[in-house]
């Protein structure tokens, strides 16, 4: 079947990758490409011998040219992406809990179309694209989207992802609110601005590790750095709870942590510091039973790899410094060029530069409704550890 797809030819020995289910083709596979072929569009992929391969989205912007969609020769119009969709809303059927109604309802690779993020926020669905191609189906899939969550709106936020080559928008029901809604986690009330907030808004993504931490005993007093919302700040462990230290450099961040400490009635153990992190691990001698590092990516890119391997380091070296004896560290990184191997042997320097007994308790992900696709491994960006801090 030919669905008028522009047609783009792999050279000898370069459809290994796509055989094994793998994702992305990066342009040193390219054998032939019409020149005539804009970015973002959809197009078909062929090895050397003109035998169909998969077909994608084709990106002349950065290393990987072509992000697959399909293996199998069909038409990308809207049964697709329903047919997507559906299958991303069953496989989260086992983790819906009712004590939460913020999910993660289609991550990227992880359910099979790169560059695609939906995050629902109760009924509220914000809808990012992180790649042209993506972008110019956006109408196209929020009319699936429709059709299989049937959502009150969908808020298109792009802008930031596409260097603003585009504009947000409401894409269904615009006005319904002001950019802001309460949701559940856990059975805890979070606002959540997309809007205005980092991201789609939340980061929906340590969900489980929000969970795991307010489960925590013999927890007295928490520091939670990078605070952004207070999402770590709000699931600290309450039974023998005291106090709550948040620490972030965005004043807006922190006001949003200071209403949801209140809508959580933890306000009255709550103090807020906007400041940048590294002064306050510095200045502040105080130590905690928990402390959270969850920092923003440090490396974005492979050439700052280095660079950002030293800032997790000293991190977590003034991290561990503020860690009781007997505490827990909860550390994080989420820059994906860090691979969890190099982030451990980071963690492991900062423990002989800060002069701690450390053992690692446990082994920490990116939550469940953020899946990981096996065939592109590259999809499991978070990584964690749960470490108790001796003297």
């Amino acid at each position: 079947m030919d669905y008028s797809y522009p047609q783009v030819q792999l050279k000898k020995g370069k459809e290994a990758s796509i055989l094994r289910k793998h994702l992305w083709i990066f342009s040193g596979a390219l054998q032939k490409i019409d020149s005539s072929i804009e970015e973002g569009v959809i197009v078909k992929v062929f090895n050397h011998n003109n035998e169909y391969l998969a077909t994608g989205i084709y990106s002349s912007l950065g290393s990987i040219s072509i992000r697959i969609i399909s293996f199998v020769d069909c038409e990308i119009d809207i049964h697709f992406f329903i047919e997507k969709l559906e299958q991303a809303k069953q496989k989260r059927t086992v983790i819906l809990h009712k004590n939460t109604n913020t999910y993660r309802w289609f991550h990227g690779e992880g359910d099979e179309i790169p560059s695609l993020i939906i995050d629902g926020y109760n009924d509220i669905f914000v809808f990012q694209a992180h790649s042209l191609g993506i972008h110019k189906l956006r109408k196209l899939i929020a009319e699936a989207l429709i059709h299989v969550f049937k959502p009150k709106a969908i808020y298109y936020k792009s802008e930031s992802t596409l260097n603003k080559k585009v504009e947000n928008e409401w894409l269904y029901n615009p006005n319904q609110s002001e950019g802001k809604t309460e949701v559940l986690e856990n059975g805890h009330r979070f606002i959540v601005n997309w809007v205005e907030g980092q991201k789609t808004g939340f980061f929906i993504d340590q969900k489980d590790n929000r969970y795991l931490m307010s489960q925590l005993q013999g927890i007295k007093s928490v520091l939670n750095t990078f605070c952004y919302t207070g999402g770590f700040s709000v699931s600290a462990p309450k039974f023998e709870l005291e106090r709550v230290v948040s620490v972030d450099s965005s004043k807006v961040a922190i006001a949003l942590c200071e209403k949801n400490m209140a809508l959580n009635n933890l306000d009255s153990i709550h103090t807020a510091h906007c400041q940048d992190v590294f002064e306050f691990l510095t200045m502040n001698k105080e130590n905690f039973d928990l402390v959270v590092l969850d920092p923003p990516a440090f490396a974005k890119h492979i050439g700052s790899k280095h660079q950002a391997i030293q800032a997790y380091k000293r991190l977590n070296i003034l991290g561990m410094r503020r860690v009781n004896p007997g505490g827990i560290l909860m550390t994080y990184s989420c820059s994906q060029v860090v691979d969890r191997e190099t982030f451990e042997k980071t963690i492991y320097s900062a423990a002989i530069e800060s002069g701690r007994s450390i053992s690692i308790l446990g082994y920490l992900h990116q939550s469940k409704d953020h899946p990981i696709n096996i065939f592109h491994p590259e999809g499991s960006y978070l990584k964690g550890l749960l470490i108790h801090v001796g003297n």
